[in-house]
């Protein structure tokens, strides 16, 4: 489990009232594994196939604005790959991906787990298109940098 950006509300939203008022299924969020609500542990992938803009769907987190530049980036594959740290399924759930934060490269650790509907038991935010988790790992990376998910918001 990570440390630091704790499977919890405040990694959601830093005020979570407010979230809350803003955002009607904000009670129906919880944490899950890939396995629990993805597909199971002999399928999951950090990449299935080739990477290509089409993996990445957006869920209800209104960060269209970074998913269009990971769709960018995703048509240089070699890119999306180098960043990657870990590039297999990590059964322990501990994955590395290196993200340029103020014009330093940094290590971003991350566990496997992830924002769901509590009913659907799907993604609630970014989703990938079949069992990888790149797009996943990208986003909570993201939100990790920038303290939570709500933080990345309309940009």
């Amino acid at each position: 489990m990570d440390q630091i950006f704790k499977a919890n509300r405040r990694s959601i939203a830093l005020k979570w009232q407010k979230y809350k008022e803003e955002n009607k299924d904000a009670d129906e969020l919880v944490w899950r594994k890939p396995t629990d609500f993805l597909y199971n542990e002999g399928t999951l992938k950090v990449f299935e196939g080739d990477i290509e803009p089409n993996d990445i769907k957006q869920g209800g987190l209104g960060d269209c604005y970074y998913l269009s530049s990971l769709s960018v980036l995703a048509e240089h594959k070699n890119l999306v790959r180098r960043i990657f740290y870990t590039k297999e399924y990590q059964p322990d759930g501990l994955y590395g991906i290196w993200l340029c934060v103020n014009g330093v490269w940094k290590l971003i650790s991350l566990d496997n787990m992830f924002v769901c509907h509590k009913d659907s038991r799907g993604a609630a935010f970014s989703r990938s298109n079949g069992p990888e988790l790149w797009v996943l790992l990208m986003e909570k990376a993201y939100a990790k940098i920038n303290q939570c998910f709500a933080n990345i918001v309309s940009g």
